[in-house]
């Protein structure tokens, strides 16, 4: 049984291993000093050899040991080496799903290719979690033609019997947010790596759907689908956040809650987009936040600008802002934008003057 351990197909693994690190420097020194070894590493790389000719078994915990000694000697070229060593085993125990996970957080540590992380990252989630690249990628290329709802609602069948799935969810934060990153791609899928990122934020809210922690993903999705030009879905998710903030018990959530609502019905204002107008005003009126100055002031911007009412824009609602504008200087308490900060207050009525035109 110990011969068979050490079979030739166990040795070749690791032989073949030696060149798997993909991308990865093998330390951040000049090619000078890249030649020399240090003894310590010396020391590993003969471990590296000796760890060939133990029982798989025994294997699994030396090679990852090994790969933590190769990266305090910042050698991520060897730590790579040692990881696949361990992962080519397949044996699944805890150590061979933690090599997946630090193996591909060595590649976007050191940002050479992405795409091999990335590989990684959804091999990972449909070895272990079952959740199928296929069907992950698919979703992504058609999330741009999908509102909210149903894009949630896919992301669910997606993870639907799972069990697990709290701890899901900090993996999948981690993966989302590896494909949200700019200027990066996934080989042979053009401009899909952000929508991934939506995607699996998407899962990420649905694992632990209710919780308070599920809705801490909806800032970041708004923030990607307005980074791809989604402004519509961005807003959708928003005031998904909103309402979740509004039925806090906490004050200061239902505050921050109304500020969020000011801030989508404007950006709705500005793109005359009429549905969200009427959606999010309907929301404001159940909550109560017209009594806010800023946000009636708002909503008769918006019906004006849906109205083609050019003297109400020119006259009465002009000296609404300029109304606004003098309690915002007198830090009036009755103003819902009192409480952000002056840049913050002078930026919003740059933009509820700039809603007065009708180009």
């Amino acid at each position: 049984m110990q011969n068979h351990l050490k079979s030739a197909k166990h040795l070749a693994a690791v032989k073949k291993s030696k060149g798997s690190g993909k991308g990865l420097p093998s330390s951040g020194k000049t090619k000078a000093q890249e030649g020399f070894i240090n003894p310590e590493t010396t020391v590993s790389l003969q471990k590296m050899e000796t760890i060939a000719k133990i029982a798989c078994d025994q294997a699994v915990p030396a090679y990852l040991e090994l790969a933590q000694e190769f990266y305090k000697q910042k050698r991520p070229l060897y730590t790579a080496n040692a990881l696949t060593a361990l992962i080519t085993l397949n044996l699944k125990s805890d150590a061979y799903w933690l090599a997946h996970l630090a193996l591909a957080r060595l590649y976007c540590l050191y940002n050479k290719q992405m795409d091999l992380a990335y590989d990684i990252y959804l091999n990972l989630l449909e070895e272990k979690w079952g959740i199928k690249k296929y069907n992950l990628i698919q979703l992504s290329k058609g999330c741009d033609r999908l509102d909210v709802d149903l894009m949630i609602d896919e992301c669910r069948r997606l993870i639907q019997n799972r069990s697990g799935l709290p701890v899901l969810f900090t993996l999948l934060e981690e993966i989302a947010t590896a494909f949200a990153q700019t200027n990066t791609v996934v080989v042979g899928l053009v401009a899909l790596s952000e929508k991934i990122s939506i995607v699996l934020h998407g899962i990420a809210f649905v694992s632990c759907e209710g919780e308070e922690r599920s809705f801490g993903v909806c800032p970041m999705i708004s923030k990607i689908y307005e980074r791809i030009g989604l402004d519509h879905y961005s807003m959708d998710i928003q005031l998904k956040y909103g309402n979740y903030l509004a039925n806090s018990l906490m004050t200061q959530q239902q505050h921050k809650s109304m500020v969020l609502f000011f801030s989508i019905l404007l950006k709705a204002t500005e793109k005359d987009d009429y549905f969200r107008t009427d959606k999010i005003n309907q929301h404001i009126q159940e909550l109560n936040g017209i009594i806010y100055p800023e946000i009636s002031l708002l909503s008769k911007i918006s019906g004006a600008r849906r109205n083609l009412d050019y003297l109400l824009l020119a006259h009465e609602l002009k000296f609404e802002v300029d109304h606004i504008e003098l309690l915002m200087t007198n830090g009036d308490s009755r103003l819902l934008l009192v409480s952000l900060d002056n840049i913050s207050q002078l930026d919003y009525l740059d933009r509820l003057r700039q809603c007065l035109q009708l180009v």
